[in-house]
């Protein structure tokens, strides 16, 4: 089928992107083949690979579902997270019977304002390092003291990098 008798032709219209009025296989065809009869002056291979490409990646574009941008600070913001919750069990495990540990948590997703999936994937890191030091530990041992010293260190890190590192 030659470009110009695809436009909006009746067999291929379930393909019709109707912003342009031009189908994907008769725009493929017309990019491929270099005429010029749909308005696409490509010369040479190169421009037409070129266009080639970019139309398959508009066509994905439109295709893919949105999501939303994952800060470049997730990494560390997720392990935080579980920091927090291994704290908090350590420290329950120990005799501290406050939420101290729970707040800064619930601070850290009031201050982020996550989405619905980011908050889940935050709220699921905490539990996995509540649940680690529960099971591990029944009662406070020098491990265990050892263990809350590590993670308030390394609490304190990420959240000293994040801060320089992402910070207002």
């Amino acid at each position: 089928m030659s470009p110009k008798a695809c436009w909006m032709s009746p067999e291929n219209s379930h393909r019709t992107l109707k912003a342009e009025g031009i189908n994907h296989t008769c725009l493929e065809a017309a990019l491929l083949s270099g005429d010029k009869g749909l308005g696409i002056s490509a010369q040479g291979s190169f421009v037409r690979r070129i266009a080639f490409i970019i139309l398959a990646l508009t066509a994905i574009a439109r295709t893919a579902p949105a999501h939303a941008i994952d800060p470049l600070y997730e990494t560390k913001l997720i392990r935080l997270a579980e920091v927090l919750g291994s704290i908090h069990s350590l420290r329950n495990i120990c005799g501290e019977s406050s939420s101290q540990w729970r707040d800064r948590m619930d601070a850290l997703l009031l201050a982020e304002n996550p989405d619905p999936v980011r908050k889940a994937r935050l709220i699921a890191s905490f539990n996995r390092g509540y649940r680690t030091f529960n099971e591990t530990y029944s009662t406070c041992t020098s491990q265990a003291i050892a263990a809350i010293d590590r993670y308030e260190q390394e609490g304190t890190k990420l959240s000293s990098e994040i801060v320089s590192g992402y910070g207002n």
